[in-house]
């Protein structure tokens, strides 16, 4: 194994944490066979960086045909290495093929991927992007799409679980705070208002802790960020559930109202007379929300320390993860 990884500063260094600090300070070795699937490597490198990872590309040799040594360099700030590896904290093989693997489990070394399983051998995580991988090496079953490319979320989510001591690193957790505004006519709505902040704080640590997170918050949010999504009333929160797939955990506000207007045709004059709202049941949108994540956890948000509450907030789903 060779030196530390050092490098000069590189235009890659400002994707750097873009989810989270998970992977900061740790140095994942990425090694690439040729293959179909190798060009989709530098997704992977991508992914890595923005989990706060520095990625040391690592060929095997005939895979630049594949996917060109200046396309890594670019991504990653490091140059492709074909032998002698730095010290690395985890190597993820990403693509790996019948070869390289015979080759990881007769124990060779003549490649700069295969040189590091070796130097790490008991030392720190070997991932392979297959079903089945050699002895002491962790496999990720679902680590190609359908067209064979890398998944690259899926892989840093490993990568940040083999990691990690935290139980939420790697999974996904869906956020959702905020009430809905639920129309009585063609113009006007009924709003019922959540607490972003709570909600907010919550999802800066479960991303600091490696988890996989998506805000969801409702209408009259203020200064919404890109990472955060949006909806208005309960009827484009219950379309939007099954779109945002599975979860690993739920966390919920109790905010939603279980009651919503009936909606009348045009518009209500101002100062009518005798004019009333008549409610009707709402969607059961928590339940469809429930149905796509494996545990859930409805939380109310209270004056007092926001942070606090995130902290805690991320401690539930740490114990439901």
């Amino acid at each position: 194994m060779g030196p530390a990884l050092r490098r000069e500063p590189h235009p890659s260094d400002a994707l750097r944490g873009a989810h989270g600090q998970h992977l900061r300070g740790k140095v994942v070795g990425l090694g690439v066979d040729a293959g179909s699937a190798a060009p989709s490597a530098v997704r992977v490198a991508r992914e890595l960086l923005r989990w706060g990872a520095e990625v040391q590309p690592l060929l095997v040799p005939g895979a630049e045909a594949w996917v060109p040594d200046v396309a890594l360099h670019y991504a990653t700030g490091s140059r492709p290495l074909r032998f002698d590896p730095p010290r690395l904290d985890a190597l993820l093989l990403a693509p790996a093929g019948p070869e390289l693997l015979r080759k990881l489990r007769l124990g060779m070394a003549d490649s700069a991927p295969l040189q590091a399983a070796l130097a790490l051998r008991g030392q720190g995580p070997v991932i392979v992007a297959v079903d089945q991988a050699p002895e002491g090496a962790r496999p990720v079953p679902d680590a190609l799409d359908a067209d064979g490319a890398l998944r690259p979320e899926v892989l840093a989510r490993v990568v940040c679980a083999s990691l990690s001591t935290s139980r939420v690193a790697g999974k996904r957790v869906l956020v959702v705070a905020g009430g809905a505004a639920e129309p009585f006519d063609a113009i006007r709505t009924v709003q019922r208002r959540g607490d972003a902040g709570v909600a907010r704080a919550a999802a800066e640590e479960l991303r600091r802790r490696g988890a996989l997170v998506t805000l969801l918050l409702g209408p009259g949010v203020q200064g919404r960020a890109r990472q955060e999504r949006a909806y208005d009333t309960l009827r484009d929160l219950a379309l939007m559930a099954p779109l945002l797939g599975q979860h690993d955990v739920l966390l919920a506000e109790d905010s939603l109202p279980a009651l919503s207007p009936v909606q009348q045709a045009g518009k209500v004059r101002s100062g009518q007379a005798g004019f009333g709202i008549e409610l009707h049941h709402a969607p059961d949108v928590l339940g469809e929300l429930r149905r796509h994540a494996a545990r859930a956890h409805m939380y109310r948000a209270t004056t007092g320390d926001v942070a606090a509450q995130g902290r805690a907030l991320a401690d539930a789903a740490e114990a439901l993860a």
